[in-house]
């Protein structure tokens, strides 16, 4: 069982305030909570478990993951410019986008990494459209139905930098079965440079990346499969069987 230090900095009235300094999280706790689990305070500092922590930080972490995810879109027409910058170093093209790349009917979700993304918006025009500001804006997030096909993407121009949602101009299967296309590039490294230090190095203000252990946010698993009978496949390859129209229930 996952056990974490936090320290409570303050009161306020029967509340505490607490907080994980290493990941600058935030929370506030009826102090009842302390007696209750039969914590014990010392040097203002106690030891909870994981699901105290989940419960006790969870607006923290809600806000942390926002802001997260703002830092990444918001950036994607830097990540562009600096495309060839990124696809030669393990530690940036490794970066897996906080939110998943897609999410389908009876398939579930789907990571990608930053260097997937800029290979899919180089490549294929199918992730791209035109711009009402004459610049081009790429698909950063779809989803929608395998089975009709009906979907909705979101997209950042690369020019204007404005950004898009519940786009519906392309066919959900299309879009999956052209992402199969791309894979990670080798070697992959499961502990790259945080967003925030990608993006300082990329404006100059930092000479040197440094690594980063995973953070809270990146659960979107990559090996999902969809179990028929007593066999399993991967969800995109049983969407590419709706889409062919090789499935049917009775």
């Amino acid at each position: 069982m996952s056990l974490y230090e936090i320290t409570v900095t303050g009161q306020d009235g029967d509340y505490l305030l607490i907080s994980d300094a290493i990941k600058n999280y935030k929370g506030r706790i009826h102090k009842s909570l302390i007696e209750d689990n039969n914590l014990i305070v010392t040097d203002g500092k106690t030891t909870i478990s994981d699901t105290m922590y989940q419960e006790w930080f969870k607006e923290s972490k809600e806000e942390a993951y926002e802001e997260l995810c703002d830092l990444f879109y918001s950036h994607i027409p830097l990540f562009v410019e600096k495309q060839e910058i990124i696809q030669n170093n393990p530690m940036m093209y490794s970066i897996i986008a906080p939110r998943a790349f897609y999410e389908g009917m009876f398939i579930g979700s789907r990571p990608i990494t930053l260097g997937e993304l800029l290979y899919l918006w180089e490549k294929d025009p199918l992730f791209s459209f035109d711009c009402d500001c004459n610049g081009k804006k790429v698909i950063y997030f779809f989803a929608g139905s395998p089975l009709s096909g009906s979907c909705y993407v979101s997209c950042v121009c690369l020019q204007c930098g404005k950004i898009l949602k519940d786009f519906r101009k392309r066919n959900f299967n299309d879009l999956l079965l052209t992402r199969k296309k791309y894979h990670p590039i080798e070697p992959f490294i499961k502990e790259p440079a945080s967003v925030s230090n990608l993006i300082a190095f990329l404006k100059g203000k930092i000479d040197k990346l440094s690594s980063e252990k995973p953070d809270d946010f990146h659960g979107v698993p990559d090996n999902m499969t969809i179990r028929i009978g007593s066999s399993s496949i991967s969800n995109e390859a049983f969407a590419s069987i709706l889409h062919k129209g090789g499935f049917s229930i009775e």
